[in-house]
């Protein structure tokens, strides 16, 4: 029976997870960006759970060594706990990240994806060689999964508590935005009150009214 190496465009690249009885597919390609000089990054989908930078410097020391990695840019939607729309308008290869992580190109790439930047053109064509051949003789090799203990659960909850200047700034910022809004209700209302109805009547409000609700 054939083995199935490729997938539109995508190599299939089966890896082990640790204490796991299955094997996990990885699926990964060229990632051509127009806009960049030299090509030197990774388009990757399907990416186990929680795989960051350590994760992936980990795994390709052991399956490619000297593939340096520069960057990796996750997708920002894959730690959310819901489903959420994203826009498969353009494609990947449009995303600059000139700047390395780019928090603009994270927020537009799909769940479990991520982008993985090599320091060089060698760099890259070492790492997506080893991929590739790995790829073709359906040889499943080891990902370095972290350890989800408390210490690991502990630091996600902190992530989610925002910083102190952070938060600040935020509420300071929606109040803002709330005396905003408020003015611009006002400004509105007191429109309504210059209007004549067809029967010669005036709008009449009240000093205690600050919307137009009820009205």
């Amino acid at each position: 029976m054939t083995t199935i190496t490729e997938i539109k465009g995508y190599h299939i690249l089966p890896i082990t997870l640790p204490n796991a009885h299955s094997t996990h597919y990885i699926y990964f390609k060229k990632h051509d960006a127009k806009q960049a000089t030299s090509n030197r990054s990774l388009f990757i989908f399907n990416l186990p759970i929680s795989t960051n930078i350590t994760t992936l410097k980990k795994y390709f020391q052991d399956v490619a060594i000297g593939a340096t990695i520069e960057s990796f840019t996750p997708s920002l939607l894959t730690d959310h706990p819901e489903d959420i729309w994203i826009s498969l308008t353009k494609l990947t290869s449009d995303l600059e990240l000139a700047n390395g992580d780019s928090e603009e190109a994270s927020a537009k790439l799909p769940k479990n994806c991520g982008i993985v930047t090599f320091i060089d053109k060698a760099a890259f064509q070492l790492a997506f060689n080893a991929l590739k051949k790995l790829s073709s003789n359906s040889t499943a090799s080891n990902w370095p999964l972290i350890t989800f203990n408390s210490n690991y659960y502990l630091q996600k909850y902190q992530n989610q508590v925002l910083d102190i200047e952070e938060l600040s700034e935020y509420v300071s910022q929606s109040l803002v935005e709330f005396d905003r809004a408020e003015k611009e209700s006002m400004e509105q209302l007191q429109q309504q009150t210059q209007l004549v109805d067809e029967d010669g009547f005036t709008l009449v409000v009240g000093s205690h009214r600050k919307t137009k609700a009820g009205i």
